[in-house]
């Protein structure tokens, strides 16, 4: 079976090495999106990962610290304490009763008393924690379909937690 051949594919092997560096200087500079570009946006997004999972660590920390604030007090209390040989009852008979008598004495902000302390040590492990689960998952996805399986979704969040 004979087929037609275009002009231009019966060059000789020079001539197609020659146009084919033409071609690829002519892809480079008509690309709109140049290594450098590449990589500032790998950097801006990996930047904004960073920014992003430290907010979403200081929203978590933020969220439960009042309950964290009403378990330490309840450990910290001494119950059963003897004072001038009778025995003190304890200050809070419970969680319900420590929330709402740290809001009645104290106030609202009161559950909140020492969260800058733990807002500086959350922000950078939550970012670390998670800029390196997002990079391993772009890392192990399918570059196809996008698709990530169950075991490399696992190595992501393992990599992210010994990075953290």
């Amino acid at each position: 079976m004979l087929t037609a051949t275009p002009a231009h594919a019966t060059s000789t092997s020079t001539d197609n090495c020659t146009s084919t560096q033409a071609g690829m200087e002519r892809a480079s500079t008509s690309n709109p999106v140049s290594e450098e570009a590449f990589l500032d946006s790998q950097a801006a997004q990996a930047l904004e990962h960073f920014f992003t999972g430290g907010i979403g660590g200081c929203v978590g920390a933020a969220v439960v610290f009042p309950i964290d604030l009403v378990k330490t007090r309840l450990q910290a209390q001494k119950s059963g304490e003897e004072v001038n040989g009778l025995k003190k009852d304890a200050k809070y008979k419970g969680g319900v009763d420590c929330f709402t008598t740290v809001l009645r004495e104290e106030g609202p902000l009161a559950l909140y008393s020492g969260l800058s302390a733990q807002l500086i040590g959350v922000w950078p492990e939550k970012a670390v924690k998670l800029t390196a689960n997002d990079f391993m998952r772009g890392v192990l996805a399918n570059s196809v379909t996008g698709a990530l399986p169950l075991p490399a979704q696992v190595a992501a969040g393992a990599f992210g937690g010994l990075c953290q």
